[in-house]
């Protein structure tokens, strides 16, 4: 016969045991679910992605069927619509309506890094170390590699991360001119490019986005401008949550070489 102290021990132990196996138990179902919402999400995350990337591609095509083209717009205006379950949203960029780092002259980039927030002196500073970095190194050569990609603006001097958020969508080094196309800049490109008064260029802006056949005012014409060939393109395509959040981006740079081997190729993509 158990003295009472160990029946007592033992009614202990089986209560312990019991919370053990509860604990043991209810990790196991926990790791059961996270491991089932874990799928689901990276699921939900590979089917936006996809989504994103078709996006990329069904703005490519459009670009490359004249039908299409012609309804597009080709300057940065964002356009939402439903592709593959997800709400999108996509917005097509001629880079002819950007400013090239690479050709783009010192003064209208000194007025363009000022348009988005640096002091005078701080953009001249960086436009000259600009101008240098793209100057080829003496004796001839290429030029220098950061060249190749607008990211070398967050190495300049005077350059802050708000700075270069704002200056990246407006910059390019694939346009291959130093002209701007007044028919698909944005509103930040053509007013430092024209010094035109900021009232015409709205409304310019607006006629342009109403599909008026509208022409360029006569304070537009000391801008560096020439209409584009239509041949190089800045894709955006997100993928938007319920509340209208971004949870997946492609930019996509590509080059259409209607008519050829291949009708298109791309230049950046990430």
């Amino acid at each position: 016969m158990r003295r009472p102290g160990e029946r007592g021990s033992a009614y202990l132990l089986a209560v312990w045991g019991s919370l053990a196996l509860a604990v043991v138990a209810m990790l196991v179902l926990s790791l059961g679910t996270s491991t089932a919402d874990r799928a689901r999400l990276d699921r939900a995350r590979a089917l936006a992605e996809a989504a994103a990337d078709g996006l990329v591609q069904r703005g490519v095509f459009a670009l490359l069927d004249p039908a299409e083209r012609g309804r597009l717009p080709r300057d940065g205006t964002p356009v939402e619509a439903d592709h593959l379950g997800h709400r999108t949203r996509l917005s097509i960029q001629d880079v002819r309506g950007l400013a090239d780092v690479n050709q783009a002259e010192p003064a209208f980039l000194a007025a363009l890094f000022r348009q988005a927030g640096m002091a005078e002196g701080d953009a001249a500073r960086a436009v000259g170390v600009l101008v240098a970095l793209r100057r080829p190194e003496e004796g001839g050569g290429e030029k220098p590699a950061g060249l190749r990609h607008a990211s070398v603006l967050a190495d300049l001097p005077g350059m802050t991360p708000d700075l270069l958020k704002a200056l990246l969508p407006l910059v390019t080094v694939h346009s291959g001119s130093a002209t701007i196309d007044p028919f698909s800049a944005p509103a930040p490109v053509l007013q430092p490019a024209t010094g035109a008064p900021a009232g015409e260029v709205q409304a310019f802006l607006l006629a342009r986005r109403a599909g008026s056949a509208v022409t360029p005012p006569d304070s537009f014409r000391k801008g560096p401008l020439a209409v584009s060939d239509g041949q190089v393109f800045v894709l955006v395509a997100e993928v938007l949550d319920g509340a209208g959040a971004v949870t997946v981006r492609r930019r996509a740079t590509v080059a259409l070489a209607p008519g050829g081997g291949h009708p298109y190729r791309f230049l950046e993509y990430r």
